[in-house]
């Protein structure tokens, strides 16, 4: 056996080794910006479908009509004011209750673990009543449904 047959058979380069100097970076950012745009796309439609009046809404060629009528129709129902009212007040007394178990001293871990347990069953607690109950006119009494 010769010297030239026992080298390895030279490996042609790779695609990313073949790219000019700054074309690893430039491919990198394309791609960057590709699902940039992905991801944005259907958020940017979403939002542009929530101004336009409701004609237009189900062709193609849409027109430049745009209103801010279908975000007053909804947020001047009263149940939509309740709903967000009911989600803003859960989730910043879950984050301040979480807060609060979390950023204890160390000694107190295990204390904190139960009441981690306490809060998480009196805010699943407190969402049903929320979200189940009505409060009746008379003597505020809470009447579930």
């Amino acid at each position: 056996m010769t010297a030239v047959a026992s080298l390895p058979a030279a490996r042609s380069p790779g695609f990313f080794e073949a790219l000019a100097p700054g074309g690893r970076r430039a491919l990198f950012v394309l791609g960057l910006i590709a699902v940039c745009l992905l991801f944005a796309f259907p958020v940017f439609w979403l939002v542009l479908t929530s101004l336009r009046p409701g004609y237009p809404v189900y062709y193609v060629h849409r027109g430049t009509d745009f209103t801010l009528d279908n975000f007053h129709d909804v947020l001047s129902q009263e149940i939509v004011l309740k709903a967000l009212w009911n989600s803003f007040a859960i989730s910043t007394l879950a984050t301040v209750l979480s807060l609060g178990v979390t950023v204890t001293p160390r000694e107190r871990m295990v204390a904190s673990v139960e009441m981690a347990k306490l809060f998480h069953s009196a805010l699943s607690t407190i969402s049903w009543v929320i979200t189940s109950c009505k409060l009746s006119s008379v003597k505020s009494v809470p009447r579930c449904t």
